[in-house]
């Protein structure tokens, strides 16, 4: 897959979700209202973020090969 596919992919499907949750972030009361969130990962619905894996059917696990890190035994 070229680099242009690639941002294409990431402009049309990711970039929105990202904004939405910059946005949500910038929306808080307080600063530390927003640090809090971030830290504890809470999305906008209340619930654990999961990162880019969110909108996945099945959540990314330490034994998932969703989670970026391949385990070497």
């Amino acid at each position: 897959m070229s680099l242009l596919a690639i941002a294409r992919i990431y402009i049309h499907r990711l970039r929105p979700r990202a904004q939405a949750e910059i946005d949500w972030f910038a929306h808080q009361p307080t600063l530390q209202a927003a640090i809090t969130k971030a830290a504890m990962a809470v999305n906008s619905r209340g619930a654990r973020a999961l990162g880019l894996d969110a909108g996945a059917k099945t959540p990314a696990t330490k034994d998932s090969p969703h989670d970026g890190c391949a385990r070497r035994e």
